[in-house]
């Protein structure tokens, strides 16, 4: 053979070889993509059914969430209900100590003044006291006097009628002398 047969045989050789080796790498390629399909048809059917309970999990998570917000709301009306009747408590009893200060200052101004004119009466009283004992002074010096005097009255009318005795004594003596 000759040289060129040889090469040729030589690169025929590498070029079958090349061949072969290419041919054994697209059939393991082929054997690997049958396999890796599977794993892929796997990865997706398993990811369809991540995403099917992915997606329960939030419908069940949005209705958690949404009887959460229900509640709370339903909370927040009752605390509101609650601040609402605190609130009116509060301005009923302001109202309440509003109306007692007013009472309570009516109830003083009249204490003042009940205290003035306690004053008053006792001042007047006082003054009554002094003048009823002025006058029952008077009366006891009138008393005093009206006994002196109904002694002198008394004396008098003795001496009257015993003067007027002897004035009849004496005129009868005198209209018996005559």
């Amino acid at each position: 053979m000759s040289t060129a047969g040889k090469v040729l045989s030589i690169v025929l050789s590498v070029v079958t070889l090349v061949g072969v080796f290419l041919l054994a790498k697209v059939a393991d390629y082929n054997s690997n993509w049958g396999a890796e399909r599977t794993k892929q048809v796997n990865a997706a059917a398993k990811a369809t059914d991540t995403r099917a309970a992915l997606a329960a999990e939030l419908v069940e998570r949005r209705a958690a969430m949404t009887a959460e917000l229900m509640a709370r709301d339903k909370d927040l009306t009752v605390l509101r209900r609650q601040l609402s009747a605190a609130q009116k408590t509060e301005i009923e009893t302001i109202e309440a100590q509003d109306r007692v200060k007013l009472q309570l200052a009516s109830v003083e101004s009249q204490v003042v003044g009940s205290e003035a004119e306690k004053q008053q009466r006792i001042k007047e009283r006082d003054a009554a006291k002094q003048q009823l004992a002025d006058v029952r002074a008077a009366v006891e010096a009138l008393k005093g006097q009206n006994s002196t005097l109904l002694a002198e009255l008394t004396k008098l009318r003795e001496d009257f009628t015993k003067t007027l005795a002897d004035n009849r004594e004496r005129l009868r003596t005198v209209g018996d002398a005559r």
